[in-house]
């Protein structure tokens, strides 16, 4: 496994890191604390390359549109909404 695949797999938890306070230098010290020895400036970058990539990927994927049931019906679907006045009135 490169570093790359490695901090692509850690990613969430260290974008969670990230956003509890934790600066990339402490990750890195983290890293290292466990074994994974990353130069800072090589992390920052594939932090980067990774919030780049997750970024694209949720450009990528098109929201989904919930369907209504063929079953309402345009009446059905204004059963719950209000009163309007009536002109003759």
């Amino acid at each position: 496994m490169t570093f790359r695949e490695a901090i692509r797999d850690l990613y969430p938890t260290l974008r969670d890191m990230k956003k509890r306070g934790f600066t990339t230098r402490e990750i890195a010290g983290k890293l290292d604390e466990y074994g994974v020895y990353i130069e800072l400036s090589t992390l920052s970058k594939y932090m980067h390359d990774m919030e780049q990539e997750m970024s694209q990927k949720s450009k990528a994927s098109p929201t989904r549109r919930v369907k209504k049931p063929a079953s309402q019906t345009a009446s059905s679907a204004n059963a719950h909404a209000p009163a309007t006045p009536n002109e003759s009135e």
